[in-house]
């Protein structure tokens, strides 16, 4: 980062047993958004209005950016199949910290509605209490945008999310079909769950932005079967929750994911087959894939994700079939849309 114009690198914070590993975005300077030119700003805020909202005017948005005070996930112990985050041990920043970053975005670019890129930010009621307990007086105008888990999705939650000026909840729900569902999320959350955290995000008002990854699950037949469980789903959330956006991802093969990195480690097969429950895997594909790309530097996103569409014996067409049908019930119900691979919406 910049500091009196020369470019400064953080210390090593990250030692064992140092106080500091437990909050080292402290050390992390509060970023200075300036540095891009107005112009940048002025067309993320005139894209961010374009974006269907049900609940809330974005009329009065004067500003729009990122934040990220805190990562991890609390599924680092089994993480989700697509998952290739290398850290998934939960470090976060003090209140202060946090409500300064928002105060000096505020006072460089006059935001007053950010997307905070957490991936969990409801993993602790305590968490949230402490940032609700140190929120200045000034930021009654801040509008959050936060990520969470259906889970960690509870009327507590809901009480502390609403003061705190958060306004739309993120969910990687990810499936509409609980076989899918544990596939790619492991034991950690059910169907149940996802309904009854949609269900709660809608009665308290909040705007929600729904995550989906599309998997071949053994043959097309099953494949479809367990697709059109979601389809099922989606439709559901578009004629009964205050769902504003809806995106997905067909299953991308992350060379340190679980699963997709099985193209880079196909001995771990056996290993993960009952945990991850892949006994549909072709494992003479698998091979064949591994040796086409364990070497190659450069990775062709398309042409590898239809490669692991065929190892789990699925159609790569199919699972575009269904992304493409999932784009139509967004588009005939005013839902935004959007391909998760490529950061677009619709």
């Amino acid at each position: 980062y910049l500091k009196r114009g020369q470019v400064v690198i953080n210390p090593n914070v990250s030692k064992e047993n140092d106080e500091s590993l437990k909050r080292p975005f402290d050390f992390i300077p509060l970023p200075n958004r300036t540095l891009l030119s107005r112009e940048k700003w002025e067309i993320y805020l005139s894209n961010f209005k374009k974006i269907q909202s049900k609940l809330y005017s974005k009329k009065c948005a004067t500003g729009v950016t990122t934040m990220n005070r805190a990562r991890g996930c609390l599924n680092h112990r089994h993480r989700c199949a697509y998952c290739g985050i290398g850290d998934l041990n939960i470090y976060k920043s003090s209140a202060k910290s946090f409500w300064g970053d928002i105060l000096k975005a505020k006072e460089d670019i006059n935001a007053n509605f950010f997307y905070e890129c957490f991936d969990n930010f409801t993993f602790s009621t305590t968490y949230l209490k402490d940032l609700l307990d140190n929120r200045p007086d000034s930021l009654e105008d801040a509008n959050l945008c936060v990520y969470s888990s259906s889970n960690k999705i509870s009327q507590e939650t809901c009480d502390i999310l609403r003061p705190l000026g958060v306004y739309l909840v993120n969910l990687g729900l990810d499936s509409g079909d609980e076989w899918g569902l544990k596939l790619l999320k492991g034991e950690n959350t059910s169907l149940n769950d996802n309904y009854r955290a949609v269900d709660l995000l809608t009665k308290n008002r909040f705007e929600m932005h729904i995550s989906f990854v599309l998997m071949g699950m053994g043959s097309n037949k099953h494949t479809k079967h367990s697709l059109d469980k979601t389809i099922e789903f989606i439709k559901y959330l578009v004629n009964h929750t205050s769902v504003t956006i809806i995106d997905c991802a067909l299953f991308y093969p992350d060379k340190n994911a679980p699963v997709g990195g099985l193209i880079w480690t196909p001995d771990n097969y056996r290993v993960l087959k009952n945990q991850y429950q892949l006994s549909y895997i072709d494992t003479s594909a698998l091979e064949k894939a591994n040796k086409k790309w364990k070497d190659q530097v450069y990775i062709d996103s398309t042409e590898i994700t239809k490669d692991f569409a065929h190892i789990c014996g699925t159609d790569f067409d199919l699972l575009l079939e269904y992304q493409h049908k999932i784009k139509n019930i967004c588009n005939e119900y005013n839902v935004s849309f959007g391909y998760s691979q490529a950061g677009k919406l619709e």
